[in-house]
């Protein structure tokens, strides 16, 4: 069923990778606790078992009971909550990194205790000391700002990092020198101190710290912490315990608990396996091409994972998605425990690396991600005809065979504990599902088995087992990949030891595992290893038995195992190639080696003479003639010598790529007539009874061979298939092509290839259903393969149902049939998930040609689709270019114009109504009242500021100058929505008219090229919708980027304000709109003494041009201007300073800012300019210090400049027109401006004598 229907409960229960506290107790502590619940000992914290927990932490210290005291709690929130509120004012601050647990868990306790967090950047989780002090720095406002006191830190962080010794040295010293106390959350002390990277100890804790606590709960105690006290710090802490409700009657239990963990290294043991599995799984990502957000030193990873990954491995197992990405990734953190088991660490990478690698070759996988990785595996593109169907999105769970049994303290031998009756039930399993491998001789290894088990090779059982455990449910196993592991490393160790035939069968069975897994380039090295090491038995076999012939009959039992082993290998090589195009390595003539006996004369142990050797299968011979089931490996291999060579045929020779003749030996007609008489002398070799249908599959599942017997007849169907196939679509081509016309050699026509295909795909699937009928399922990659193939062809059916046998109905019950046993393959073998899912691509393909073709019965129109047949056996297969540009430039005929013109104009009469509804609306809306009424207030307002006349006799038309007279406000517009949802409508009804405008052409035109119409007004309707949205665009981009609104220039504002009496001066005026209806303003204006007193009655006149603007909301700061000094020169003084400041030194120099000449002279360390010399700019102005005040605060002179020469340009300003000469003096001489406030310094110190100072250089 589809992954969309299975529901919760039919998954295996998840294992979690959330946090390392799930798990309960190490069974050390839960003992100890046992043995001490009824003894009787004094509480809160003074018990004998509490103290002898302080003692054996002091030891792990190496401090004395005068250095630290230490305290329990049950929980990490109360351990950081009560060490801050202990040592902390309320109105002092905490320091900690932006990702550190107090600012993001914890609910907010720090705050609720009253004290303020300051956050500070942090690196890979890690303060330093540089972004320390300067945030320090930042919050020295005194007394305004909250007192940074102490400074906060993980160890591990909340990202896995470490501190090392330098770096928290550092810290300490930055916090010693500003006199901050540092506090050092220790909830993963334990995975910090024991990664390998650590140089820490618990003594440069001590040192280092004020304060830090070392963590139970996650070290595999029940719970509890323990915090370590400064004795400087230590006075009434237990107060606060009591207060905060941490002081537990029975610490007794927290006492037990730390005894165990330190009593031996039981807390550093279990710290360094829970990073060990990180470790693990880390390196499982990069070894899979997946980026590590953070690098891992502890016992959590982070790695980044495309979604569709994380989703599917949360199916199987809980994280935590620490980040969500716009690029469809998400950084995901999985936490290992001192309890994680190692056996559910390999099961997940397993998981990890099958998805992945189903997600690599996913159609609708991301094109930019598999460019990424490419390296892992290189894939050519195929191209989505659109979005699948939410029955179709994706391919059913894999789901786990088996329920894993969790053992954290198994043995690295996941066999050795087997009992023999599970092994031999295991040789059984095997020897029915996979019969192409029938190598094992049962009477002995049984035998050794039930006597003495252990001369079996545990490798061996391994592998066997990783393929049968999912075939067994009723035995208590572990997972397939866990045996499968455990043979992968001893196979790499032993593979280049000493062969041997335990070892090359091995190999082979997990070859068959890895290929099933969906792991191909793994499968063939096994599978040539296996294939080297028999020949190299075969050979040493082969030299003693021409030595030493008398010792034959004893030994040819172990000689018939090498014998099938490497007949098994073969077969193996050509299974390998199925579905792809790989050569195999052997060729079935070549061999000199004999072919197995049956399995009577092997089993029984008897010599078979004479042997049948591979020239032997030839219907010349006599030797080779109706052949039995008992033959089946024999029979079974040279079919599959065939399959593939006609595999390979159908993969490369196909399409006539090289240029031949029809009577070369090498041309396609000829090697095509060469297969199939091999295929049909090889029909001819098999006995009736290996024969179906003529024989049926129950007979021989009543002798034990059902699965052998399909195995036969798959690989016949499958070759009748391919070979058919391929003269089938030679057949459909569009001209006459010497290269591909087979009919004329093979005298098959086109209907008996096309019979031939849709029987041999019933007979492969009726085979399979009569076995699982029979209770002898074959669930096989290879079955898996033939079904992939027999359902395109049943697909093809339903769409060509006046040529399959049965019709329609069944041609649907067969691919049906397909269906349902992909799916099911795919439960049993990863690799199923590819087949499954092209299939359901397939499917949705020849459903959309089958509703697309109606009319087409019969002929080329209808077999235009089954090109598609090419897709499944030729992965190297291009169409040619010149039909995809065909199939782009064609027409799309409308067959029915009449239905479509009525249908337009009904849509159009819609949209009309639509239309008129929208427009009436946005005028109703827009009938607000007009300016006029503003007029009017204004002009009372004037009226009666006039008759006050109090401020200054000037003012008797304060807007008789103002541009805002000369300009009549902007019209206002429509309602942008209400203009949207129009534009929409009145869209739509375009798109109707070229509907109708289009139909009328195509039913009343009579020329070829009428079909044109309805693509040409669709892109004229187009252009015309996107001309109209641009106004639509323009004024909404107007809004969002808070400009101006239109027809305000803020230079006619500013000019209206500065002509009104007492406004020395406007600057920093923003105007920006709200929204369509509401315009903000906001500006700083320099007035004088005589406007300060009466400053809101003139507030009224600016507001009242700010109405005239249509602006409604203002924000008005103003600014005193001081009267000038008497002893400052100012620059209506004619006069200006030049101030040059050197290392502390100020020079004042005398300039004329009025004169036409530049007479400022420019001091220099080596001299004076000539006086009429230009002044050319500072290189080094750019460098403006932030807190060193003597640079260019000129009261400051007795403080040294520290960014050395920087020269200052200050003029003493009153109004406006004095800084117009300066920016005109400023121009002439080629100086730039900067302007600053400097009423204050940094520190809140008087700075200047003057509110305003012009800088420049």
């Amino acid at each position: 069923m589809p992954a969309s229907d299975i529901s919760d409960t039919e998954l295996p229960p998840r294992y979690n990778f959330i946090d390392d506290y799930s798990e309960g107790a190490h069974p050390q502590i839960l003992e100890s606790l046992l043995l001490t619940n009824t003894a009787q000992q004094s509480s809160y914290g003074t018990d004998e078992f509490s103290n002898e927990a302080r003692r054996l932490i002091r030891e792990k210290l190496n401090a004395s009971e005068d250095e630290v005291a230490i305290h329990f709690v049950p929980s990490g929130t109360s351990a950081n909550l009560i060490s801050i509120a202990s040592c902390l004012r309320p109105y002092e601050a905490v320091m900690a990194v932006e990702s550190g647990h107090i600012v993001t868990k914890e609910a907010g306790a720090i705050e609720a205790t009253g004290h303020k967090m300051i956050l500070v950047p942090g690196v890979n989780g890690k303060m330093t000391p540089e972004n320390l002090e300067r945030v320090f720095q930042q919050n020295q406002f005194f007394p305004h700002m909250a007192k940074p006191r102490l400074v906060y830190i993980s160890n591990a962080t909340e990202l896995g990092t470490i501190y090392t010794k330098a770096e928290l040295s550092a810290l300490s010293a930055v916090c010693k020198r500003l006199r901050l106390l540092i506090l050092v959350d220790g909830a993963r002390l334990g995975v910090a101190l024991s990664a390998k990277n650590n140089d820490l100890t618990l003594r440069d804790m001590v040192d280092l710290t004020d304060i830090f606590w070392i963590g139970g709960t996650k070290m595999g105690a029940l719970l509890g912490e323990a915090i370590v006290v400064k004795q400087h710090l230590a006075d009434g802490f237990v107060f606060h315990l009591k207060q905060h409700g941490a002081l537990l009657a029975k610490s007794r239990v927290m006492g037990i608990q730390f005894v165990e963990l330190f009593r031996t290294h039981l807390f550093f043991d279990l710290a360094t396996h829970a990073n060990n599995m990180a470790a693990k799984i880390s390196a499982n990502f990069e070894k899979l091409g997946y980026s590590l957000a953070e690098q891992t030193e502890t016992n959590q990873v982070f790695p980044i994972l495309p979604d569709r990954v994380v989703r599917r491995l949360q199916d199987r197992f809980g994280f935590y998605i620490w980040e969500k990405r716009d690029d469809g990734h998400a950084v995901v953190r999985i936490v290992t425990s001192w309890a994680t088991d190692s056996l559910q660490v390999d099961k997940f990478n397993s998981w990890v690396q099958q998805w992945t690698e189903l997600d690599l070759t996913d159609t609708y996988s991301s094109p930019s991600r598999r460019s990424r990785r490419t390296a892992l595996k290189s894939r050519r593109q195929r191209t989505v005809i659109s979005e699948p169907t939410t029955a179709l999105s994706s391919p059913p769970l894999p789901p786990e065979p088996q329920p894993d049994h969790p053992s954290p303290w198994c043995a690295e031998n996941p066999v050795e504990a087997l009992p023999s009756s599970t092994v031999i039930a295991a040789c059984e399993t095997y020897r029915k599902k996979f019969p192409v491998a029938n190598f094992l001789h049962y009477p002995s290894l049984i035998a050794e088995l039930s006597s003495n088990p252990a001369l079996v090779d545990p490798v061996f059982v391994a592998a066997l087992l990783s393929l049968c455990v999912r075939f067994m449910p009723d035995h208590p196993l572990e997972a397939a990949e866990t045996y499968a592991e455990y043979a992968r490393k001893q196979l790499a160790h032993r593979a280049f030891e000493a062969p041997s035939l335990y070892l090359a069968q091995s190999l082979v069975m997990i070859t068959f595992y890895e290929w099933g897994s969906g792991r191909p380039y793994k499968a063939w090295m096994y599978s040539g290893m296996a294939t080297y090491m028999i020949q190299s038995l075969l050979k040493t076999a082969d030299d003693s038995m021409e030595h030493n012939p008398q010792d034959f009959q004893a030994s040819q039992t172990q000689y018939e195992q090498l014998v099938r082993t490497y007949w098994c290998c073969f077969a193996q090589d050509c299974e390998l190639s199925s579905g792809a195009r790989q050569h195999f390595a052997l060729s079935f003539r070549q061999i000199s080696v004999p072919l197995p006996t049956s399995d009577q004369d092997f089993n029984f142990g008897r010599l078979s003479s004479p042997r049948l050797m591979p020239s032997d299968m030839s219907k010349h011979s006599p030797l080779s003639k109706n052949l039995t089931i008992d033959y089946g490996l024999t029979i079974v291999t040279r079919g599959f010598d065939i399959f593939v060579r006609i595999l390979r045929f159908a993969n490369e020779s196909r399409r006539g790529r090289t240029l031949t003749f029809p009577q070369d030996p090498s041309s396609p007609r000829v090697v095509w007539q060469r297969l199939k008489e091999e295929l049909d002398e090889w029909r001819f070799l098999q006995d009736v009874t290996v024969r179906y249908p003529a024989t049926s599959a129950q007979a021989h599942v009543a002798l034990g061979y059902g699965e052998l017997f399909a195995y036969i007849n798959l690989v016949y169907f499958m070759s009748i298939l391919f070979l058919f196939r391929d003269q089938f679509l030679s057949s459909l081509k569009p001209h006459a092509d010497l290269l591909h016309d087979l009919q004329g050699l093979s005298n098959v026509d086109e209907s008996q290839a096309i019979r031939q295909l849709f029987e041999a795909a019933q007979n492969i699937g009726g085979i399979l259903s009569a076995l699982e009928v029979s209770g002898a399922p074959v669930i096989t990659p290879y079955s898996g393969f033939s079904i992939f193939v027999a359902a395109h062809i049943n697909m093809y059916g339903t769409v060509c149902p006046q040529r399959y046998p049965g019709g329609i109905g069944r041609a649907e019950e067969e691919k049906k049939a397909n269906l349902l046993y992909l799916e099911r393959l795919s439960k049993y073998w990863p690799v199923g998930q590819n087949w499954w899912r092209t299939v359901q691509e397939a499917n949705r393909f020849y459903e959309i040609a089958r509703n697309n073709q109606p009319h087409v019965r019969d002929g080329a129109g209808h077999l235009t689709i089954a090109g598609t047949l090419d897709e499944y056996g030729d992965i190297r297969s291009v169409r040619p270019r010149q039909e995809e540009s065909k199939h782009i430039l064609e027409r799309e005929r409308i067959e029915n114009p009449k239905l479509v013109l009525i249908i337009g104009c009904v849509g159009l009469a819609l949209n009309l109504i639509s239309g008129l509804f929208l427009h009436e609306h946005d005028h109703g809306e827009s009938n607000t009242p007009d300016s006029s009424d503003d007029d009017l207030d204004i002009s009372m307002s004037l009226s009666r500021l006039e008759r006050r006349s109090s401020f200054s006799t000037r003012v008797v038309r304060p807007h008789v100058e103002h541009r805002h007279n000369a300009k009549s406000q902007a019209k206002k517009g429509h309602d942008l929505g209400m203009m949207g949802v129009l534009i929409h409508v009145l869209g739509d009804a375009a798109n109707n008219v070229g509907v109708i405008i289009a139909a009328l052409v195509i039913w009343k035109a009579n020329y070829e090229g009428r079909y044109y119409a309805d693509p040409a007004v669709s892109m004229a309707i187009a252009i015309v919708i996107l001309l109209s949205s641009l106004p639509l665009v323009r004024k909404t981009g107007t809004i969002l980027l808070q400009s101006a609104p239109l027809g305000v220039d803020p230079e006619d504002v500013k000019h209206d304000l500065e002509a009104i009496p007492g406004v020395e001066s406007v600057h920093e005026l923003h105007i920006w709109q709200l929204n369509q209806e509401k315009a903000l303003a906001s500006v700083h204006l320099a007035v004088s003494d005589e406007l300060i007193a009466d400053f809101m009655e003139k507030a009224k006149i600016i507001n009242e041009c700010f109405h005239a603007y249509g602006i409604h909301s203002t924000t008005l700061q103003p600014e005193h201007v001081r009267p000038i000094p008497s002893e400052s020169r100012s620059i209506q003084g004619q006069e200006t300073a030049e101030l040059v400041v050197e290392g502390g030194v100020k020079k004042r120099h005398v300039v004329d800012p009025n004169s036409g000449s530049p007479p400022a002279r420019k001091s220099r360390r080596n001299g004076q300019t000539p006086s009429g010399a230009p002044l050319s700019p500072v290189e080094n102005w750019a460098a403006w210090p932030e807190l060193n005040e003597s640079c260019y605060i000129e009261t400051a002179a007795y403080m040294p400049c520290q960014q050395g020469r920087i020269s200052l340009y200050s003029a003493v300003v009153q109004n406006a027109r004095h800084i117009q000469e300066a920016v005109r003096f400023a121009k002439q001489h080629n100086i730039r401006l900067a302007i600053k406030n400097s009423g204050h310094d940094f520190h809140g110190r008087s700075a200047a004598p003057n509110p305003l100072q012009i800088l420049t250089n």
